[in-house]
This record gives C-alpha cells, sequence and structure tokens, in this order.
C-alpha cells in the first residue's frame, strides 16, 4: 500500500539478540524471550490460551468496553470445522473464536513426548511465572511500539 512502511523482524533461534528495522533505522535490542515474553504469550499453546490472551489484554486496554470479548474455542480439526458451521449459522453468541487443529492444542499436538494434559499444567505454570500479564505491561513491546511510532495510539491514556 502507497504511504505505509513496512516492519521487519528477524529473530535469530541460536543468537540474543533480535533485529528489527523500520523504514531507514536499525535498532538493536537485547532479547531473551523467557524473561520478556508475557504470560498471554505463554499459554497460547493450549487451547484457551489465545482466547484468554485476547480477552485479558483487551481488558486491560478498555476495562469499561461496552461490548465485552466473548470466546469460544473448538479444540481439533472436527470441532473446528463443526464451530466455523456454528458461526456460519449464527447459532453462536461469542466474538472471538479459537480453532486449534491439535487436541488440546499445540501440547497435544503429533510429536508430544508427554500428555496432553501435563502440558497444559506446564504450560500454565509457565504462564504463572511470567513477570507481566499482557505484552501491554512489557516495557520492551512499549519501547518498540513507540520506536515504530506507536506510541500516541489507543493505549497512551493507560498508566503503566
Amino acid at each position: 500500500m502507497a504511504g505505509r512502511k513496512s516492519v521487519h523482524v528477524l529473530l535469530l533461534p541460536l543468537h540474543p539478540l533480535a533485529y528489527a528495522r523500520y523504514g531507514q533505522r536499525l535498532f538493536l535490542a537485547q532479547w531473551n524471550e523467557k524473561e520478556h515474553s508475557s504470560r498471554a504469550g505463554r499459554i497460547y499453546a493450549r487451547t484457551g490460551g489465545v482466547s484468554e490472551a485476547v480477552k485479558k489484554t483487551v481488558e486491560q486496554i478498555d476495562p469499561d468496553k461496552k461490548i465485552p470479548v466473548i470466546p469460544e474455542q473448538a479444540d481439533g480439526v472436527p470441532a473446528c470445522k463443526k464451530l466455523i458451521e456454528r458461526i456460519q449459522k449464527g447459532e453462536t453468541e461469542a466474538n472471538f473464536f479459537e480453532g486449534m487443529a491439535c487436541n488440546g492444542g499445540c501440547v497435544g499436538g503429533p510429536k508430544i513426548i508427554i500428555k496432553k494434559e501435563e502440558g497444559k499444567e506446564r504450560v500454565d505454570a509457565y504462564g504463572d511465572e511470567a513477570q507481566y500479564r499482557t505484552p501491554l505491561e512489557n516495557p520492551f513491546v512499549l519501547e518498540l511500539l513507540e520506536r515504530l511510532g506507536q506510541g500516541n495510539g489507543p493505549l497512551e491514556h493507560m498508566v503503566w
């Protein structure tokens, strides 16, 4: 699109630095995903994790939101198909939908080495250890948004 600047992010999995390029500016951020990830990001690997993360983040952005996030999840491909059919027929009150192809989410995927229930427990425990509940509490995310020119957007009213 004309007039829009693109953002390119390259994460090097074996290197402790993340490089981000915005327009002509290049900046380097110290990166340790275990220290900087939020609970919201850490729980994506299990069914309901994405829904919980979105709901908590939206509530944090606007606690008085007149239309709350009402999530509904589907667990496994057949359930995802049924959920899509229900959406098309208007048979749901939800306004946010999460579909996980694997039963239980990624923790129930084809290469699991522990039972999905234990995987969910471990994902939740890992999420509970996070320093931040949502990305909105993470100073590294806020700094990145500021550098990208997004610091004066809809979040400016929040007290950090």
